[in-house]
């Protein structure tokens, strides 16, 4: 009889773990991203690198008005939870007239899924590194993802009337493209302009003075950085800094 015992106990105390953990799961209650106010989230993996872009994760959502990171997972309405692969190929110069200012070049990826009600995917995205992450690669994918999360929870969030004094169109992206030295230092102030002004999201594409003066010409974006003079009908210039549209 107590040797039954003693085989009977460990069943039933897996089975207990089992249905408290199906209960704690089955707590999310959102069917869409609109409805998600409340979210835990989950691990992102098992390395020091995933444990600091989920710190990062948790610090940059919870800055949002319109979410709330909760530390239990039974309280909140979704969860979010992803993997990442990170390794670095390369080093680059940061100077073409020192080679002591490296900085790593990475390659991989971090994938992260909202999970609601039964278990369903409500909203999924996966970033890689940025050519240039400035601040680290885990603040870089961190910022990645919080900013497409809070942006299309946004347009997914049930439109208000608008007022007389408040746009229609309140959300807007900025498109740019030009010099790649500086691009570091223009991420952080789109980064830190982001943060202010959540309903502008700022996009920029680092593929050189040349190709950015190009596109601005063309019509194809809203600014260009450059390092070089520039002069373009209808736009003006800032000398060695923006060539930007008149608006």
């Amino acid at each position: 009889m107590p040797a039954r015992c003693h085989r009977v106990f460990p069943c039933l105390l897996i089975l207990t773990l089992m249905l408290a953990t199906t209960i704690r799961i089955s707590a999310q209650s959102a069917e869409n991203l609109s409805q998600v106010k409340k979210v835990y989230v989950d691990s992102l993996g098992q390395s020091r690198r995933a444990a600091q872009m989920r710190s990062q994760l948790v610090r940059r959502i919870g800055k949002s008005h319109d979410i709330r990171v909760v530390q239990d997972l039974a309280d909140a309405d979704a969860v979010m939870k992803g993997t990442e692969q990170i390794w670095t190929s390369a080093e680059v110069s940061l100077s073409p007239r020192s080679h002591s200012l490296t900085q790593p070049v990475y390659e991989g990826y971090l994938s992260v899924e909202l999970v609601g009600k039964d278990r369903q995917t409500l909203w999924s995205y996966l970033v890689t590194p940025s050519k240039f992450p400035w601040g680290g690669i885990t603040d870089d994918l961190a910022r990645q993802v919080a900013s497409r999360l809070l942006g299309d929870l946004k347009e997914h969030s049930p439109h208000e009337e608008p007022s007389a004094s408040t746009p229609q169109n309140a959300r807007a992206t900025l498109n740019a493209a030009g010099a790649t030295f500086p691009a570091p230092l223009y991420r952080k102030w789109f980064e830190l302009f982001e943060e202010q002004h959540a309903e502008v999201r700022i996009n920029y594409d680092p593929v050189g003075s040349g190709e950015g003066i190009r596109r601005l010409s063309e019509g194809q974006i809203d600014f260009g950085a450059s390092e070089m003079p520039c002069r373009i009908k209808r736009w003006w210039k800032l000398t060695a800094i923006f060539c930007m549209f008149r608006s």
